[in-house]
């Protein structure tokens, strides 16, 4: 039974809508090749993950993390990691100097920032170039993502430190 809830769980999984903006060479896990490096992501219709071993040799799955080709009743065999089987968990950091809008988890109103790395912002406005040291925020959402007509936290990703 708890194999089949698994199953079930890995064919919601749209991994090409995931990983579409991972960059080239992120490294991934599959427990049939151990560690492999993102090559791309095919388009939509496509509905595949292509890949690398450490070999270069070309590995590819498809959209539910499914070893692709004679395998569609197979399950999903491509994670974040060895020790991180959950891809709600799994998530690619925006580039530096990115727009945001944050937010502390007190709950004091939404500003405009950039992003910094790694769940900070630079303060006032300020990009990296300035020289200034990046704040931690409990939200931090990329303004493309923002809907500035109803601004909650509620379904959007965050990149802030907030139930981290």
């Amino acid at each position: 039974m708890l194999t089949q809830k698994i199953r079930t769980m890995n064919d919601k999984l749209d991994l090409v809508q995931i990983l579409k903006n991972a960059p080239e060479g992120t490294e991934l896990y599959s427990p049939i090749f151990g560690v492999v490096y993102l090559f791309k992501t095919c388009p939509p219709d496509l509905h595949q993950i292509k890949c690398r071993e450490k070999t270069g040799r070309p590995i590819s799955f498809d959209l539910s993390g499914r070893y692709y080709g004679a395998y569609p009743e197979g399950e999903c065999m491509l994670f974040p990691s060895k020790e991180c089987r959950d891809w709600s968990k799994f998530r690619i950091d925006l580039p530096r100097d990115t727009p945001v809008m944050i937010k502390s988890p007190s709950n004091d109103g939404w500003r405009l920032r950039y992003y910094a790395e790694n769940g900070s912002a630079y303060p006032d406005g300020y990009k990296s170039d300035k020289g200034f040291a990046p704040v931690y925020w409990g939200y931090i959402i990329p303004v493309s993502e923002f809907n500035f007509e109803n601004p909650t936290t509620e379904g959007k990703t965050n990149y802030g430190t907030y139930g981290r």
